[in-house]
This record gives structure tokens, C-alpha cells and sequence, in this order.
């Protein structure tokens, strides 16, 4: 699964620290966006993104725990996974998901988050032995003149 990652520091600062945790193999500078990329604004650098993934938008997923990034998120047409930390849940109600810890998301959450059934409007009755809807019969009703 690509990932890349998106900061407001520096390139140099963010070679550190990711030199530090041991996640600069994950992230390859060619999947980095920085304070040095240049972009006007978060929407850009969320964008810029996408593009070093070659993936679409609404294929991705921001794990942040603020909620001016879910909202930053859900502008350009990405999920959004957020982490209560400095803000309470209640506070990031416009997040897809929010989670306590890392450890919490899972594949089924996943599976849920990217999940666009739109039947969740109730179907009209099946006929099971032919598989094709039943339509009502039609009663066509003739009046007697006096």
C-alpha cells in the first residue's frame, strides 16, 4: 500500500525525525511533502500527495487528530481517520472514523470506510424463483352509466 506523508516542517526537519523513529524507509523522499514543496495551501500539499501516490483522492486516507484536517480532507474528497488526543471525539465529528490508538483500526474498519453501497433504500419486492422484481398488478376498473 502506498503511503506518503505531509508536514509543515522543513524537509530537513522532517529527514530527521523520520531518520530518528526509523520510518524513512517507508516514506522515500520522492513520497514527501514538505514546508520546502511550495504548495499555497493544505488542500495543495494534500493534492501534491495524491499525485506523488498516483492515486486518486477519494482512494486515500488522512490520519490526523485535528479537525481542520478532516475538513481539509473531506474538501478535496479524502477520508479522514482521526485521533483523539488534544481533541475530544466530540470534536472531530467531522472525521469518517476517530480512534483512541493506532491499534484500534483494523481491516473491517477499512472495509467500512471505503465501503459506497447506496442500497440502503429499501428494494422492492423479489420474486426469488425467476429473480426479477414484482411489479403490482394493474386494475383497470370500468364504471356502469345510469
Amino acid at each position: 500500500m502506498p503511503c506518503a506523508i505531509v508536514t509543515h516542517l522543513d524537509s530537513s526537519q522532517l529527514d530527521a525525525v523520520l531518520n530518528a523513529t526509523g520510518l524513512a524507509e517507508y516514506f522515500p523522499p520522492g513520497k514527501r511533502v514538505s514546508s520546502d514543496s511550495n504548495y499555497e495551501s493544505e488542500r495543495s500539499e494534500l493534492l501534491g500527495a495524491t499525485l506523488r501516490l498516483e492515486q486518486r483522492p477519494d482512494r486515500c486516507v488522512i490520519f490526523d487528530n485535528t479537525p481542520h484536517s478532516a475538513n481539509e480532507a473531506h474538501e478535496v474528497c479524502m477520508k479522514s481517520v482521526s485521533f483523539v488526543d488534544h481533541y475530544m471525539r466530540y470534536e472531530l465529528l467531522t472525521a469518517d472514523f476517530s480512534v483512541g490508538y493506532a491499534r484500534d483500526l483494523d481491516l473491517i474498519t477499512f472495509v467500512k470506510l471505503f465501503d459506497e453501497r447506496t442500497d440502503f433504500e429499501p428494494e422492492l419486492e423479489l420474486d426469488v424463483s425467476s429473480g426479477l422484481q414484482k411489479e403490482q398488478p394493474k386494475v383497470k376498473t370500468a364504471f356502469w352509466d345510469d
